[in-house]
């Protein structure tokens, strides 16, 4: 009777670990579309002619108390007599880490730069259409280590 219940155990356990890998694997896969979703989205947008005012690396946090660099690069641009600022490099939200960091490189105060805008609210711009060519590679390669991780660890005990 023992061995039945542990058998039990081991089996609600592992099913609670699949539906706990089936969520985290849902939101990975939210996480890359919405990713992709705003850089389409930018696609249609229509473009003007900026200059850099700003450009740096900021620090910002990211879990709880740890760190890390994010390019900070203000511009200043004009539609239909209008003078916008903005910061937005990419499309969504803000992308941290060394790599990133080093994207203050391509934008030295006082260049004249391409700013890409949406014509049905010019305050929203960027300087690049598309994210990151790293970032969903590294979001998926990053699911696919976890969901290895998981199996190997949930065979054998859900074939013990």
């Amino acid at each position: 009777m023992k061995m039945l219940n542990f058998t039990f155990i081991q089996y609600f356990s592992g099913m609670i670990r699949i539906i706990l890998n089936f969520c985290l694997v849902g939101f990975f896969v939210y996480v890359l579309s919405k990713a992709l979703k705003d850089s389409s989205h930018s696609q249609q947008w229509s473009s003007t002619t900026g200059v850099i005012l700003d450009s740096n690396v900021v620090q910002g946090r990211v879990l709880g108390s740890r760190t890390t660099e994010y390019p900070r690069v203000l511009y200043q641009y004009e539609v239909q007599n209008r003078t916008f600022r903005s910061e937005r490099i990419y499309p969504g939200k803000p992308i941290g880490g060394w790599l990133m960091a080093r994207k203050v490189q391509h934008y030295p105060v006082g260049q004249r730069v391409t700013v890409f805008y949406n014509p049905m609210n010019p305050m929203e711009a960027v300087l690049e259409k598309k994210p990151p060519t790293h970032v969903p590679l590294l979001i998926f390669l990053f699911m696919l280590i976890f969901i290895l991780m998981q199996l190997v660890s949930f065979v054998p005990a859900f074939f013990h």
